[in-house]
């Protein structure tokens, strides 16, 4: 009996343990067209938000900075890589990756340091109360619909710090919209998608710009000597 007991109180320890993993899967909608999946994972200690895309992405096409991204469309490829923001709570610290060229880069986001302006407003998503804030950065200004009920300070994209997880959030002309589809307890980990990355090699936004330049003309000079040699008899 004390054995059955020890192996009762071991299997609801690990069950309730597993249910600390969160899991809120959304719809991107961009100029009011769906264009992708996505979810947020989150525990205690971080957040991860992966953007699913469609295998079909894997072929050349630009991104939205213009840059040619060229992933091989090997199985294993780094085209196969999904997009994430990843964030820790405990240094308060985000982190994108830019896939270019079969190239992976991580990025150490800067913080957005604006207040969210907090409402009474609040309305009905799926089984939870939601209530309104709004949030301005350098160029947008975002509307973002938290719940209370799942109490975890995480959202969409790099836009938290709300005392509830971001349901729904949009920006004020609504070109850029995510929309809950349906929230989980999963005993899927955040560390599944980080743990072969060092964030301490991050490089900051504005190195990142630097790349991305250098990126751009290498790129130019590729297509110009391709189109030489094109013309040549």
């Amino acid at each position: 009996m004390h054995r059955l007991f020890i192996f009762i109180f071991c299997f609801v320890f690990l069950s309730v343990f597993a249910q600390e993993n969160r899991k809120i899967s959304y719809q991107k909608i961009v100029n009011g067209k769906v264009t992708n999946e996505c979810f947020l994972l989150f525990d205690k200690q971080h957040s991860i938000f992966i953007t699913l895309f469609e295998s079909v992405k894997t072929q050349p096409y630009r991104d939205e900075d213009g840059v040619m991204v060229t992933p091989s469309n090997t199985i294993d490829s780094i085209a196969n890589k999904p997009k994430f923001v990843y964030y820790q709570i405990k240094k308060d610290d985000f982190f994108v990756n830019d896939i270019n060229n079969n190239e992976e880069t991580i990025i150490r986001l800067d913080r957005n340091s604006s207040a969210w302006e907090l409402t009474e407003e609040h309305k009905k998503i799926g089984d939870f109360t939601c209530y309104k804030a709004v949030k301005s950065t350098k160029d947008k200004k975002y509307i973002a619909w938290y719940t209370p009920d799942i109490s975890f300070p995480y959202g969409p994209i790099a836009i938290n710090g709300l005392k509830g997880v971001i349901l729904e959030l949009y920006t004020e002309d609504k070109s850029l919209h995510f929309v809950f589809q349906h929230y989980e307890k999963t005993d899927e980990k955040v560390e599944k998608y980080i743990q072969s990355y060092d964030f301490d090699k991050a490089i900051s936004f504005s190195e990142y710009q630097l790349l991305r330049d250098k990126r751009k003309k290498e790129f130019l000079m590729r297509s110009t000597i391709m189109e030489s040699q094109k013309k040549r008899p």
